[in-house]
């Protein structure tokens, strides 16, 4: 949450040199765009932009607070995700569309962070597409969880 006290001490520059930092990633091209510069060295004008965003209390606390609400948001927006995912894995699945249904898992294991190397994945569709119907909610939803494995099918065609 956002501490309006720390934001009402800075002042105008202070905050969008904060805002700055965290967009762009970077101190020094932050500083750029909120201070003059033209006519420093490079080295001062890191220097300068490492004072502001580390050694100023004040600007290092909402550089802070900018990045946390952020990964909040970030963290909501990405459980959102992956609850409608979910739900449209369990409709597909139920539909008998079992393409949609292994695409839902694909998008939730990416938004998850895993990235499955194209080979594998490739290897993983081959293997799962002409069966998928055998699958129960169970094993579908280990692959949403381990994202690289494929979960024991039962015996039959493959």
């Amino acid at each position: 949450m956002v501490d309006k006290n720390t934001r009402g001490r800075l002042t105008e520059r202070q905050e969008k040199f904060a805002r700055l930092v965290v967009e762009l990633d970077s101190q020094t091209d932050a500083y750029r765009q909120c201070y003059s510069w033209e006519n420093m060295l490079e080295a001062s004008v890191h220097r300068n932009a490492h004072k502001l965003a580390v050694q100023n209390t004040k600007v290092a606390s909402r550089i802070d607070e900018i990045r946390s609400q952020l990964r909040q948001d970030t963290r909501t927006d990405l459980k959102w995700k992956i609850e409608k995912l979910q739900e449209t894995r369990a409709a597909a699945h139920a539909a008998g569309q079992h393409t949609a249904a292994v695409r839902a898992i694909d998008v939730m294991s990416k938004l998850d962070g895993d990235q499955v190397a194209r080979s594998e994945s490739k290897t993983l569709h081959a293997h799962v597409f002409g069966r998928l119907g055998e699958l129960t909610d169970d094993q579908l939803m280990a692959l949403v969880a381990g994202g690289r494995s494929v979960p024991e099918l039962p015996e039959g065609r493959g």
